[in-house]
């Protein structure tokens, strides 16, 4: 599901969609709609249960996989603060939506609310049931405990299938009424099968169960033919979406072989396998008869290169480092494949060299390689045409001007050009926090203007405390010809 808060995101959205399916739902964006629910109960239209309604704050957006299983980060009730007049306006709308599809048992009606306008937007038959779920949660005001709730649907499931079991009715007699107006408790069911048992008149298999029988061993011969036939072996591998994941490095995490059966692939585990790999964000697998695996990734974004002693990695916004590159020599961005360019941060610091393909940043690293990347020159009254980014142990972070090369240099710089370096210093989660840098931005601002040519280093210190070194100036037997 993506949210396109403008025409210009919806192509984007339409096409992530039918990466997944031949059919995409577009649906008019509800902004600041309530979300609640109504938990339903039963099989008869005219005798089905409704309690709740509850209400969902998602932590994010919209109520997506993560607002809805990351710990903490959403909040739900069963009972939403409404008037009860819209309360029951609300479990009848969820009742009638409920006998609208057949539903049958339980299921879990949601809701959108903007305002007095309420929007049926789904039915779940197969709702949240742990005991902190809100299905249970709702069903416990009308007096469930965790454990009556499902002894009740248990009750309609059986009640279902007695239904289910019934003789037709002959021709031209009314179907009697079955057996929904009563139902009998779990109780009760337990009880009738301690009565004594059932004496059959002869042992021997009616015509009927026979019959049974020989299509079940039909079924499972024809199963297993399935299973073997050679036709049904896995021959073709089809991946979309992958930009910085090799197509070997996913054959290698499938561990699939040519001519082993597609039938009873475990296709989640194969999906866990994929989801290890460092740029995989989430992935889906489909198995295609006769003979093809479909793997459609979705690969993690970066935003930034990380270039140390030994290699040079794309960086995704949590500090992954998803993906190795060639090092991209001189320059103060790189241009992933099919990507837009990102910011070069060059780490000198010997620590670095411990950084692996898969490892994540410290988060003091990525936001001030976020924050410092994402200068342009004007930010720093620097006529420069890009800025290079850089840690090392000496100096801590630093920032320099990126010089048009005339020369053979390969730091980004030109032989004898007027540079500066602006030392910003080490940070930590604490004592002296990446979120000083803006104003360390400022400062550097205010000591570059008007006289940038000269100045060949500046120590930020603060926010509002700095110094700089001006370059020297050359002699005059620097400045004369050659005779």
């Amino acid at each position: 599901m993506t949210l396109a808060h403008g025409p210009a995101e919806r192509g984007a959205a339409l096409e992530l969609a039918f990466r997944f399916d031949e059919r995409a739902l577009v649906e008019r964006y509800l902004a600041g709609a309530r979300e609640l629910e109504v938990a339903v109960i039963g099989n008869e239209p005219s005798r089905l249960e409704a309690y709740g309604p509850g209400e969902v704050w998602p932590g994010r957006e919209f109520y997506d996989y993560e607002a809805k299983y990351t710990p903490g980060l959403s909040k739900t009730t069963p009972r939403a603060e409404l008037p009860e007049a819209t309360a029951a306006r609300l479990r009848e709308l969820a009742k009638a939506t409920y006998a609208a599809v057949g539903a049958a048992g339980f299921a879990r009606v949601d809701f959108l609310a903007v305002g007095e306008a309420v929007f049926v937007s789904e039915i779940n038959t197969i709702p949240g049931f742990t005991p902190i779920s809100l299905f249970p949660a709702m069903a416990a005001t009308g007096g469930y405990d965790f454990r009556s709730v499902c002894e009740r649907i248990v009750e309609l499931a059986v009640e279902r299938a007695a239904e289910r079991a019934r003789p037709p009715p002959p021709p031209g007699r009314p179907a009697p009424r079955g057996p929904m107006t009563r139902r009998p408790a779990v109780a009760r069911l337990r009880q009738a099968r301690s009565v004594r048992p059932i004496r059959r008149r002869s042992a021997r298999p009616s015509p009927v169960r026979a019959a049974a029988a020989l299509v079940a061993l039909g079924s499972g011969a024809v199963l297993y033919g399935l299973v073997a036939s050679p036709i049904f072996g896995f021959e073709r591998l089809v991946v979309d979406g992958a930009r910085f994941t090799s197509r070997a490095d996913i054959e290698t995490a499938l561990g699939l072989q040519r001519g082993e059966s597609v039938f009873g692939l475990a296709v989640d585990r194969l999906e866990a396998r994929l989801a290890a790999l460092p740029a995989v964000e989430r992935v889906a697998v489909v198995v295609r008869l006769p003979d093809t695996v479909v793997v459609d990734l979705v690969e993690r974004r970066p935003i930034l290169a990380w270039r140390t002693a030994g290699a040079t990695y794309l960086v995704d916004a949590d500090g992954v480092l998803l993906a190795r590159i060639a090092d991209p020599g001189a320059g103060a961005a790189v241009a992933p494949a099919g990507g837009s360019a990102v910011p070069l941060v060059d780490d000198r610091r010997a620590g670095s060299a411990g950084l692996r393909l898969g490892g994540t940043l410290s988060g003091v690293d990525l936001d001030a390689a976020r924050r410092l990347g994402s200068l342009r020159p004007v930010d720093v009254g620097s006529a420069a045409p890009g800025l290079l980014v850089a840690v090392d142990d000496a100096d801590g972070w630093t920032l320099r001007p990126l010089q048009a090369r005339t020369g053979a240099d390969t730091d980004g710089t030109t032989s004898g050009a007027p540079a500066w370096t602006a030392v910003f210093g080490f940070y930590t989660p604490t004592l002296r926090p990446t979120t000083m840098i803006p104003g360390q931005v400022r400062l550097l601002r205010s000591l570059l203007r008007d006289r940038e040519p000269t100045v060949a280093r500046v120590v930020l210190a603060s926010e509002t405390d700095g110094t700089f070194v001006p370059r020297p100036s050359p002699s005059p037997e620097e400045g004369r010809g050659a005779p």
